[in-house]
């Protein structure tokens, strides 16, 4: 085929005749400064020359079905999980939309299962009408090359279809006697930036590394056989067909779930919002204390912030050290429920008020994890004293005893998860600076002002990748005289 670059009038022709919308219409995403010597960029094997006879407006532009002016990737995922092998068979359809100004000549997914030989198997890649692209993969990465460029405003449907293979391991990812936990289980496209490309990462040895757009999910998922004695915690409300577990998630990071054996589970209904705790070793007070502090934290955030974004909030007990947050869905390590005396000062009342929180503090205010994590590690901790002081004013004092003074924080608040050489110095930097940081914001603004400014972020953030200076632009339109001072003092080299 004859190589050539498309005449300009060309391009517009097809931008404003062939798509969905035009170019004023299509959304310039938000990003965040990235560090070059983090982020990973399609290399130039993974790229193409734009051939104008290849172009097809009708099956390469939009999607007939797709209504007008919708940008969101969309995930359609068919799970069959076989409970004896532990192997995950997956059919997976994306629905993804070029919201950049630029045209895509490849597109990256990110497959987190990948880092590890042997977790992930990829069966069958298509593209619409192209049953055989050409593409890399190469750790963590599949970078899917385009016959057709894909133009501002365009789609594409993706087919994966792919083979799980679970590591015998406790923790965020694989299988234990009691529970299977599928987190950051499936590739997905990662945000997009016109200037550096698509926004991904090395992991690091701490903290979380992926940048996360915000989606829409449809998944069903069977588990072979068939068995009464299993749960599965999932963040979305269930519709049972023929066997099949179905689930919707809207505006979402990411699908997380966990299948788990011999549990029980305590339900609640909260303003609409189905509220449910599964647990194995705790014993009943422990579960009901968990579920009372979930029910009292979703009510407090969504007074101080905004609504909840889902119809489900789901804590499960699991096999793993701490907690971590997805949306609508959290897990707690067993020694945080073995651990519980029975009042509200222990690490329960804290962490699940924490991990409530990143629903409004990473599910729907999005940020690069890698690069600022303090955006939403240190507002979620902090998140811990303002629900004390709605819920528990009695026990703020302790709380900045337990949980900062005595650590004695160090560090810079707005380090990458590359910066320091351990977890502790990363965690003291990270959230206990951070809150100390965010802390002395709140001082000198006032709780007022300070609570106005959550609210605003929170509105102008959602269903966003944020970044510091996002969050410092709406502060100083809250409060005009700025917090410099207190910027420079925390915050490391600008």
């Amino acid at each position: 085929m004859k190589q050539g670059l498309f005449p300009s009038f060309l391009f517009l022709w097809l931008v404003i005749t062939g798509c969905n919308s035009s170019l004023k219409d299509i959304p310039t995403p938000t990003g965040v400064p990235i560090n070059p010597a983090n982020l990973i960029l399609a290399t130039e094997t993974t790229s193409i020359e734009a051939h104008s006879s290849d172009v097809s407006v009708s099956d390469s532009c939009h999607l007939p079905d797709q209504p007008a002016g919708y940008t969101k990737p969309s995930y359609q995922l068919d799970v069959e999980v076989d409970m004896n092998t532990h192997l995950i068979h997956v059919l997976e359809s994306v629905s993804y939309t070029n919201t950049s100004i630029k045209m895509l000549k490849s597109i990256r997914f990110v497959v987190d299962p990948n880092w590890h030989d042997g977790y992930f198997h990829l069966d069958k890649l298509s593209i619409q009408a192209d049953e055989k692209p050409s593409f890399t993969l190469s750790e963590g990465f599949l970078d899917v090359m385009l016959d057709r460029p894909l133009y501002p405003g365009c789609s594409l449907v993706f087919n994966l279809e792919y083979t799980l293979t679970l590591p015998n391991q406790t923790g965020i990812y694989g299988y234990t006697d009691h529970q299977t936990v599928l987190t950051n289980w499936f590739p997905f496209i990662p945000p997009y930036q016109d200037e550096s490309g698509w926004q991904t990462h090395q992991p690091g040895n701490y903290g979380e590394y992926l940048v996360y757009p915000i989606a829409d999910y449809e998944v069903s998922l069977t588990l072979l056989p068939e068995s009464q004695q299993l749960i599965v915690a999932a963040p979305a409300t269930v519709y049972e067909s023929e066997n099949v577990n179905n689930y919707r998630l809207e505006n979402a990071r990411t699908f997380s779930f966990a299948i788990l054996e011999g549990y029980k589970t305590l339900e609640k209904e909260v303003d609409g919002i189905h509220l449910n705790v599964h647990y194995r070793v705790a014993n009943p007070r422990a579960a009901h204390s968990a579920l009372k502090i979930l029910s009292s934290a979703m009510t407090t955030f969504s007074e101080l912030f905004g609504p909840y974004p889902f119809d489900t909030l789901t804590l499960a007990e699991i096999e793993m050290f701490d907690g971590m947050e997805y949306d609508g869905i959290f897990l707690i390590g067993e020694h945080v429920f073995a651990t519980y005396k029975g009042t509200s000062r222990n690490l329960l009342t804290l962490l699940t008020a924490h991990e409530t929180c990143h629903n409004w503090w990473f599910s729907q205010v999005g940020n690069d994890q890698a690069v600022e994590p303090w955006l939403d590690e240190a507002l979620a901790t902090y998140c811990e004293l303002l629900f004390l002081e709605n819920e528990y004013p009695g026990l703020v004092g302790w709380w900045w005893d337990f949980r900062v003074n005595t650590v004695k924080p160090s560090g810079i608040v707005n380090a990458t998860i590359y910066t320091y050489p351990d977890y502790e110095q990363y965690r003291q930097a990270i959230y206990l600076r951070g809150v100390q940081f965010l802390h002395a914001v709140r001082t000198e603004m006032g709780i007022h002002s300070f609570n106005v400014f959550l609210q605003q972020y929170y509105s102008a953030g959602r269903d966003r990748v944020v970044s510091s200076e996002i969050f410092f632009e709406i502060l100083e339109n809250v409060y005009p005289d700025g917090v410099d001072e207190l910027r420079a003092e925390y915050f490391g080299r600008q």
